[in-house]
Order: structure tokens, then sequence, then C-alpha cells
């Protein structure tokens, strides 16, 4: 007698688990297989939803550059039209002269408003402070005497 004969009960036994094993490890695989379907539809969905924004965006692109092709043939027409008519000289002159302007009223301006707001007044040495040496006024009097030698020389 044989060890399959007396356990035909053991035979079946394992025959169910294998069967068992086979049917778990079939809807895993099928569930799995799922979800990748799945996942793949997503995936193509999205492709496709980028793919028309990314021909949205690039028709887009395309009229705004057709728009500033027109733009600049247009602003190219009207310069040589009106090209000859503008003088650079003139319009620089004119643009010297009120440069010129600008600057001389901002100065005066700031003239008046130094003269109003910031007046000087003529400071007083005081005696006690600042007592002058020899030596200094020797050579204050030296530069006033090459002044006058200067301003004789000069005349």
């Amino acid at each position: 007698m044989s060890a399959e004969s007396l356990n035909p009960q053991l035979i079946d036994e394992k025959i169910r688990r294998i069967r068992e094993s086979v049917k778990n490890w079939e809807d895993k695989y099928v569930k799995r297989l799922s979800e990748l379907e799945s996942a793949m539809l997503k995936f193509a969905e999205r492709c496709q939803i980028d793919k028309s924004e990314l021909n949205d965006q690039i028709s887009r692109v395309e009229e705004m550059s057709d728009t500033n092709v027109a733009i600049r043939q247009r602003i190219e027409k009207k310069l040589i039209v009106h090209g000859p008519t503008l003088n650079s000289e003139s319009n620089q002159r004119v643009l010297t002269l009120t440069l010129n302007l600008v600057r001389g009223i901002l100065y005066y301006t700031a003239q008046i408003r130094d003269a109003l707001w910031y007046p000087r007044t003529p400071t007083k040495p005081k005696a006690g402070l600042a007592a002058t040496s020899a030596s200094e006024e020797a050579l204050a009097d030296d530069g006033e005497q090459n002044d006058d030698v200067k301003y004789k020389v000069s005349s």
C-alpha cells in the first residue's frame, strides 16, 4: 500500500490549498491589473489634457507673435513715412535748451531756498577761546600782501 492511498484526505487538502493559493494569486493579479489599467487610462487622460493646454498656449503665442509682427510693421511704415520730417539736430537743440532751462530754474530755486531757510549769520570770534599766534598773523599778512601784488600785476 502506498502513502497516497492511505491519505486521500491529505492529498485533497493539499490540492484544495494549492487551488486557494492560485485563486488568491489570480485575484491579486486581476486587482493589480485593473489598478494598472485605470492608472494608464488616467495617465492617457492627463496627457490629452496637457496636450490640449500646450496647443492652446502655442496658439496664443502664435497669435501674440502675429500681433507683434503687425505692430512692428505699422511702426516701420510710420517711421518710413515720417522719418524724413524728423530733424534730429533741431530736436537735440530744443532738448538741450529745455534741459539748460530746467537746470537754471533748479539752481536758482536752490539758491533762494538756501537764502531763506539757511541764512548766513556772521560769526564773531570769541577773544578768550581762539587767540591767534604771531606766526599765524604773519602768514595771514603774507597772504594779503601776495593778493595785493597779484592784483597790481594783473592790472
